[in-house]
């Protein structure tokens, strides 16, 4: 898939452009199926019956395993973000294609795919809400890349919170922002209040299905879940590995309870 010279013309003019019914009823049916399956089996791991929530597992269910432990919401966060299913959407042919293409990558370019996940939003909970920030500081650094951002399990509305955007504000390059540590909530690198003030912010509704990608140096930010349902949504990132400042991150992965090296101790009887 190419973009059109139109679209391309949108996203140098605007900093984004949206794909709509971008995704298939098949690829997001799929995602919805193995999600569901992480959920029913963090009721079980939480002691509480998944039948019970046969009919609000995306809410109700969460929203209960979150009373229990947010180790479990942790969990499902993490595991959703290498299942076979969300791996087909963020690896789809066609997003590598356009994603090169805005690049100004040779066709078939290597891309490096970085922090793809599905964000969990609560309904009025702002721990990890965003103020505006550009992501060129809460990634690889140096780097070349397009980011992503898209609904996933249902639309998102400004009542729940969907993402802003500054049109055009990724022709300031990257912006003098502050660093923010709190504790009790995300990091926060932010724009200064007066760069955004120079531009008109506007809020994205989207439907499922629609694909919204967007230059990482435009003004950006998360919407506030006022409604009473959990908003999931697609971030990611695309980096060129064919960037000569590029430099691959290694990966850290920690187990949550016992190491392997402490599994065969404990099996095999290794003290």
């Amino acid at each position: 898939m190419m973009l059109t010279s139109d679209q391309k013309k949108k996203f140098e003019e605007n900093g984004y452009i949206i794909l709509n019914n971008y995704f298939s009823q098949s690829e997001l049916s799929d995602f919805y199926i193995q999600y569901e399956y992480l959920i029913k089996t963090a009721c079980e791991k939480a002691g509480l019956f998944p039948s019970d929530y046969d009919n609000d597992m995306f809410d109700k269910a969460m929203l209960e395993i979150e009373k229990v432990t947010h180790d479990l919401i942790a969990e499902i966060y993490d595991a959703s973000s290498m299942m076979p299913a969300f791996l087909r959407i963020v690896s789809k042919k066609e997003t590598e294609s356009i994603i090169n293409q805005l690049l100004e990558n040779p066709p078939n370019a290597p891309l490096y795919c970085f922090t793809n996940r599905c964000r969990i939003d609560p309904p009025t909970d702002e721990r990890r809400t965003y103020d505006w920030h550009q992501e060129i500081f809460y990634t690889i650094p140096k780097s070349k890349f397009i980011q992503t951002w898209c609904p996933l399990i249902r639309d998102t509305t400004i009542e729940n919170g969907t993402i802003w955007l500054c049109p055009k504000s990724h022709k300031n390059g990257i912006a003098d922002q502050d660093w923010i540590e709190s504790e009790g909530k995300a990091l926060q690198v932010l724009v200064k209040d007066e760069l955004v003030k120079q531009f008109t912010p506007i809020q994205l509704e989207m439907k499922l299905g629609d694909f919204l990608i967007f230059d990482p140096r435009l003004y950006h930010k998360s919407g506030v879940n006022n409604s009473n349902e959990i908003r999931y949504s697609l971030v990611g990132m695309y980096h060129s590995a064919l960037n000569i400042e590029f430099n691959t991150p290694k990966s850290i992965f920690n187990y949550r309870k016992e190491s392997s090296r402490q599994y065969y101790d404990d099996f095999l009887k290794k003290t």
